[in-house]
């Protein structure tokens, strides 16, 4: 008879009873014989359990309690498993099992016994396969780079059906332990297929829609292969990329979530926090290491000790924002510090064929995988567009209230173009005791975390935020997706909606649309898999609130004069607190080395110039502008009707109201008002008079009348020199002007002439 026989001893990473290793036969059907890890096995007393040899391996390690088995020892035991393997087979066949008769209860047990050994004989083949994987990764076998990438579509590996569990994907106890208390009951799809190629080392570039799992699809097999890591030089292995501060840190939570039951330590380097502590940390060596390009290279140039000489695993999330113009040039240096023997993961839910072929050249033949095409939403996403009419781009405010308001109340993200635009939305938002936060650049590290925080734990309803919160970010429970502004390019519209529906959950984008967003909107209906509705609001709603906001106008002006104010007064302080630290400790400030970057000035002015230069952020930037202008402007006020002395002169406009004073006697037959009205003519008539001769030129003297003539008298002559002679036929006889002499008149010492008289 053949039962099963367990070590006595406990594993010590898993807290369970150690794998089963032998089998054992028995003439006595009641009795179980333990096999002992000392004593050899006869060829008469065991038969080998039907295992694979890297299980074998693997359960000799774990009984021993090592952590770590040099590759030469771990070669002869695997070996001496194959040669106990091959005898223990020959000998099981060669030797009849005796019969013996069993109860039910007895036949239930064994069974319930080999279910149990088979279900742990999978587990320590998936462990052994793993282990295998990272030795032959590991082996600094040099790798080629720029190959073509691979295709594997469908939402599984091209190897293998879809995984059913977790269990299937060759994870360890502890990993399955973490995603069993996340209530991860199964992989997604791409998780199914991507797990089990980084599993054997290769590159991949993944793409999938919002909300499937992407960021455990590459967080579990880095955290796979660093569970059997040398742990006697502490050394960090894993790099992640993140484009933005709070997706970086979601990443940490995430994966020290995952690793949980390990010994896996994390450490997060982003700007906004204090650089000091966060160059102590990457010192210490941490196992994994999630950054943003910028403060990563800052650290690396400006700080001793610093390096990723170490690092066999990079992942860039979000890869699509980290290859545009804005973080190429800072993620290409980043990847020149890593080793070119790395795996590299590239994710992202819109990764194009462009982005594909651009990482194409830093990777090792990748597989490219994805499972949704480009630009798709969530199946259970359903998408509302709210129609702003042309010349009414000023009730876009009005609508956005009355839908909070009225149709959704909770749980919702409003998207802004600008934080400018955000910061005005939130203030309204508050003015009419709405609990709202607001997320963007314009805020402190601290004030960002705090907001998403308070919306996470539900403290606030609404979250105004900026494209800074459109990707990756999991917050559960959002149930509403609001875009005050459609953005520039469908990437971005599509991270905006991921923010809802994830996981299989259901969820709904509610868009305003305005005149100049027809050609984006047929885009959007053009990629849209779920249901596209029209919303209407009811323009009662809109006129009520517009009369809100136009009373409360004076108030927001308020408070962005106050929050100016002391904007410009806490910079004050900071610029004296530098100059005092500067008197100071001048010193030891001059004895520091100059923080150097990878670029010139030149060379960052130029970047930065070809990033807004790019299409989609100049789209951004012109949607800005728009906005700027759409803040500035008041609704169109209705037409006065102009009078009818409008535009005219106060002369002109005096003289017409006396003419119709005068019609309007006269019709009457008002006799002392008409006589009032002449003489009030007359009046203005000889006050006109005497202006005009007032205005008139001055006579000419003789002196400067003789001047005026000669100068004509020589005009003439020269005129008539360069002009051809006439016949004397045609020529006309002009009459002998008489010379104008000048009557002098003497008074005092000083000569005066009076007007010129004719001589006869």
């Amino acid at each position: 008879r053949i039962v099963v026989g367990q070590q006595a001893r406990r594993d010590p990473i898993m807290g369970e009873d150690a794998l089963p290793l032998v089998m054992t036969v028995s003439d006595d059907e009641d009795e179980v014989m333990a096999a002992d890890e000392d004593e050899q096995p006869s060829d008469d007393d065991f038969a080998l359990a039907d295992v694979s040899t890297s299980a074998l391996n693997h359960a000799m390690l774990l009984a021993d309690g090592e952590e770590q088995q040099a590759p030469a020892q771990r070669a002869r035991k695997v070996g001496r498993g194959e040669r106990l393997q091959a005898k223990l087979k020959e000998r099981a066949v060669t030797t009849p099992a005796a019969p013996v008769s069993v109860t039910e209860e007895e036949t239930r047990e064994r069974k319930t016994k080999k279910a149990k050994a088979k279900a742990h004989t999978q587990a320590a083949a998936g462990l052994a396969a793993s282990m295998a994987s990272e030795a032959d990764t590991a082996g600094g076998v040099p790798r080629d780079r720029g190959s073509g990438p691979k295709s594997a579509t469908g939402g599984a590996s091209s190897s293998s059906a879809r995984a059913t569990s977790f269990s299937e994907l060759s994870l360890s106890m502890p990993f399955l332990k973490a995603l069993s208390d996340l209530a991860f009951s199964q992989p997604t799809p791409i998780q199914s297929a991507v797990i089990p190629i980084a599993l054997r080392g290769g590159d991949v570039c993944a793409s999938a829609v919002t909300g499937s799992g992407k960021t455990a699809a590459f967080l579990l097999p880095a955290l796979e292969r660093l569970l059997y890591r040398p742990r006697r030089i502490a050394a960090t292995r894993v790099l992640v990329l993140a484009p933005t501060r709070e997706l970086a840190a979601q990443c940490v939570t995430m994966g020290e979530r995952l690793a949980k039951h390990s010994d896996v330590r994390f450490s997060l380097i982003v700007g906004g926090l204090s650089s000091s502590v966060q160059e102590v940390e990457l010192r210490s060596r941490p196992d994994v290491v999630v950054a943003t390009p910028g403060r990563l290279i800052d650290l690396l140039r400006n700080s001793a000790s610093i390096g990723l000489d170490d690092v066999e695993i990079l992942v860039l999330d979000e890869a699509d924002r980290l290859l545009e113009l804005g973080f190429k040039d800072e993620v290409d240096e980043v990847v020149k510090s890593c080793p070119a023997s790395r795996q590299t993961l590239l994710f992202s839910a819109t990764i194009s064929e462009g982005v594909s072929e651009l990482a194409g050249a830093s990777l090792n033949k990748p597989m490219q995988v994805k499972v949704d095409p480009v630009f798709n939403v969530a199946e259970k996403l359903a998408q509302e567009f709210v129609r702003i009419k042309a010349g009414k781009e000023h009730e876009r405010e009005a609508v956005l209230l009355s839908l909070v308001t009225r149709t959704v109340r909770e749980r919702a993200i409003v998207f802004t173009s600008s934080k400018k635009h955000a910061h005005r939305v939130r203030l309204l938002f508050g003015l009419f005791s709405l609990r709202v936060a607001e997320l963007h650049g314009n805020l402190t590290q601290q004030q960002r975390g705090e907001a998403l925080e308070a919306f996470r734990l539900g403290e606030v309803d609404f979250l105004v935020a900026t494209d800074l919160a459109g990707r990756g970010l999991d917050i559960p429970g959002v149930r509403t997706v609001i875009n005050f502004n459609l953005p520039a390019d469908m990437k971005t519209y599509v991270h905006r909606v991921g923010r809802t529906a994830r996981a299989g959950l259901a969820g709904r984008a509610i868009s305003l649309v305005g005149e100049g967003d027809r050609a984006f909107l047929k885009r959007v209906l053009k990629h849209a898999s779920s249901t596209v509705q029209t919303r209407v609001v009811a323009q009662e709603s809109i006129s009520f609130w517009i009369e809100q906001i136009s009373d409360v106008e004076g108030q927001v002006s308020d408070l962005l004069a106050e929050e100016r104010d002391e904007k410009e007064l806490r910079v004050a302080e900071m610029e004296a607190n530098k100059a005092s630290n500067l008197i100071e400790h001048h010193d030891r400030i001059m004895a520091r080395p100059a923080r150097s970057w990878f670029q010139t000035p030149s060379e960052r002015a130029a970047a930065k110039e070809s990033a807004w230069a790019n299409p989609t952020a100049a789209a951004k930037r012109n949607d800005a502008e728009a906005e700027a202008k759409l803040l500035k402007s008041e609704p169109p006020k209705p037409k006065v009707k102009r009078d009818k002395y409008a535009g005219m002169s106060r002369v002109r406009r005096r003289a017409l109201q006396r003419m119709e004073e005068f019609e309007k006697a006269a019709a009457e037959g008002d006799a002392q008002a008409e006589a009032a009205v002449r003489l009030a003519s007359a009046k203005s008539t000889a006050r006109s008079a005497k202006s005009a001769e007032r205005r008139a030129p001055p006579q000419l003297g003789k002196r400067k009348a003789m001047a005026v003539a000669g100068d004509e008298k020589r005009q003439k002559k020269k005129k008539a020199q360069t002009s051809p002679a006439e016949p004397k036929a045609a020529a006309a006889v002009a009459p002998r002007a008489r010379p104008v002499v000048s009557r002098k008149v003497r008074s005092g010492s000083k000569p005066k002439f009076t007007k010129a008289r004719r001589r006869g």
